[in-house]
This record gives C-alpha cells, sequence and structure tokens, in this order.
C-alpha cells in the first residue's frame, strides 16, 4: 500500500511549500515534476492492476480489428498507436504515458495550479484517471488544457471532449452556469443536432444507456462525493468567490446526480466529475498569498482531497485490484 502513499506524501510537501514559501514558479515546477516521477512510473509500467485495464486491453484488440465500442476519436487515437506497437498492453501504457504528460503541462502553467493539483487533484482523480478511466482521464485534462472560463469560440472544442469521453458534455455545460445567454444555447444545441446527424442516433442512444448495466453498490453510493463537493461550492461561495446562480446551479447538478447513483453506476461519474470541474473553477480565483479567503480554501481542498484519498485507499485494499502492485515486465 506505500506504492501508492508515498507519492501523495511527495506531493503534499510540494504544495505546502509552494504555498507558503516564496519560490519562484520554475523551482515549484521543477520538484512538481520530481514528485510526480514515481507514481509516473508506477502506473506507466503497471501490470494487471486496476479496475479496467485488462478492459481496455481488449477494447484496443476490438477497435484495432474495425469494431470499435467507445467513443470515435480515442478509437482512432489507440488505433494509431497500436499500428505502431501492434500490442494492446503496449498501447495502453503509452496512452498513460501520454495522460501523465499531458498531466503535467495542465497542472503546472502557474503555481496555485501545482498546489491545487498537490492538494486535491492527485489524490481525488489520478489513480482512477490513470488504471481505471484513462479516457475520462484524458477528456478532462484536455478540458483543463482548453478551459478559458468559456467564450463563443470554446463551443467549437466540444466535439473533442465528446469524441474522446461522451460525459465530457457536462462540463461545458458547467462553464456556462454564470454566462448562459440565448444565442449560446442556440448554438450549443444546433451543434449537438449536428452531431447527432451525423454521428448517428444509434450511437447516442447506446452510449446513455451502456452504464445501466452497472447498479450503484448501495444506498449510500458516492455520499461521500456529494458531501465533499457541497463542502467545496459551501466554501466558495461563503467567500463571495462564486456568485448565487452558480452555486444554485452546481448543487442542482450535485443533487440530481447524486440522485442518479441509486439507479445507475453513471451518477457515481457524474458526481465525480463535478468534483473536478470545481477543482477547475477555483484556479480562476485561488492566489498564492497569506489572505483568509485563499488558506481557507486551499485547506478545504487540502482536507476533501485527504478524506478522498483515505477512502480511496480502503477500497484500493479491500477490492484486491490494486495489491500487491506487479509491473508489466
Amino acid at each position: 500500500m506505500f506504492v501508492y502513499i508515498f507519492p501523495y506524501i511527495f506531493l503534499l510537501f510540494v504544495g505546502i511549500i509552494t504555498f507558503f514559501k516564496n519560490i519562484n514558479l520554475n523551482v515549484s515546477r521543477f520538484f512538481f515534476f520530481i514528485a510526480l516521477l514515481p507514481v509516473f512510473f508506477l502506473v506507466i509500467f503497471r501490470g494487471e492492476i486496476g479496475t479496467d485495464t485488462s478492459t481496455y486491453e481488449k477494447l484496443i484488440e476490438f477497435s484495432a480489428d474495425g469494431n470499435c465500442k467507445i467513443e470515435p476519436l480515442f478509437c482512432l487515437f489507440s488505433n494509431m498507436i497500436f499500428g505502431m506497437v501492434e500490442e494492446s498492453d503496449v498501447t495502453l501504457r503509452v496512452i498513460t504515458a501520454i495522460f501523465c504528460l499531458l498531466f503535467f503541462i495542465a497542472f503546472s502553467k502557474t503555481k496555485t495550479e501545482i498546489v491545487i493539483a498537490c492538494f486535491f487533484i492527485f489524490p481525488v482523480f489520478f489513480y482512477d484517471m490513470s488504471t481505471n478511466g484513462i479516457r475520462y482521464g484524458i477528456a478532462f485534462i484536455l478540458f483543463k488544457l482548453l478551459y478559458d472560463g468559456f467564450t463563443m469560440k470554446s463551443i467549437f472544442k466540444t466535439p473533442i471532449y465528446l469524441g474522446i469521453q461522451t460525459s465530457s458534455f457536462i462540463l461545458i455545460i458547467l462553464s456556462l452556469a454564470n454566462k448562459i445567454d440565448l444565442k449560446k444555447i442556440v448554438l450549443i444545441l444546433f451543434i449537438f443536432c449536428i452531431l447527432f446527424i451525423l454521428v448517428g442516433q444509434s450511437y447516442f442512444a447506446v452510449k446513455l444507456v451502456s452504464y445501466l448495466e452497472y447498479s450503484a453498490p448501495n444506498f449510500y453510493s458516492g455520499i461521500l462525493n456529494f458531501l465533499l463537493g457541497f463542502l467545496i461550492i459551501s466554501t466558495f461561495r461563503y467567500f463571495r468567490k462564486i456568485s448565487l446562480k452558480e452555486f444554485l446551479i452546481y448543487g442542482l447538478f450535485l443533487l440530481s446526480f447524486q440522485i442518479l447513483t441509486q439507479f445507475t453506476y453513471a451518477g457515481l461519474r457524474l458526481v465525480q466529475l463535478m468534483l473536478f470541474y470545481f477543482a477547475i473553477r477555483s484556479l480562476l480565483f485561488i492566489k498564492i498569498d497569506n489572505s483568509k479567503s485563499n488558506i481557507v480554501i486551499c485547506f478545504i481542498m487540502f482536507l476533501t482531497g485527504l478524506i478522498y484519498f483515505l477512502n480511496l485507499l480502503r477500497i484500493m485494499f479491500q477490492s484486491g485490484y490494486y495489491l500487491p502492485y506487479e509491473f508489466i515486465f
């Protein structure tokens, strides 16, 4: 288990030093990269660990045979790599390596990004993104790289997210929470209609019901994520970092997705998506200084990340999918 804990401890140290010490961005970026190297090595050269590693290897083989069972851009992406390496397991590790590179690039442009990545993004998302949900991991990271508070030109980037992981459209909707107007709604609906016609009705129908095969584990499924998400947006609202309109919209989405967890596993993924968006949203207003609001918000992000990570370790230990750790070679 320590093999999974050590990188988090290292990253926490980097995040604390970056926040409280007046060090150069390049120095923070260097230590951030060094702290990530061990965990990059773990996930890239992993054996059959994680819940979906073997499943993705099979999906890559199906896609290479012309039978794409997942989002088209991911199939195209995996087919290109498979054509060069000709092995599904190697293809998946190459895709994981690309994800790791994108992860570092996405969260190392500013000291605030490094702090939030160390305190929240890594403990909440990294292991799941890299070993279980590589599609949503790449889609979410691309969203982060392209995120600019959502402008009209941003709408034309949506096929990139949707082509890799369908549920990413929620990120676009959330981006509109405080800026929505009739023209944007009409344009978004128009683009979705065009995509619906071009890609085919059957494809979207299959994607919408695919998660129905997986039921949520129990009545309390996702309740921790829901509570952590509500704590985060409540803190944002308390310090007037988001408008009341945003707070209500985010809360409504959280509640709706939590209710959905009682019927399908998709609800768990969507609640998790909300947590990712809240972290990205925080990057717009958190600053590395000694103001009360920024210290409290960063502490809340650290606390929620820690609670989530401890629960994740419990799940990893009980599931047996992660222990003992094994390399691919």
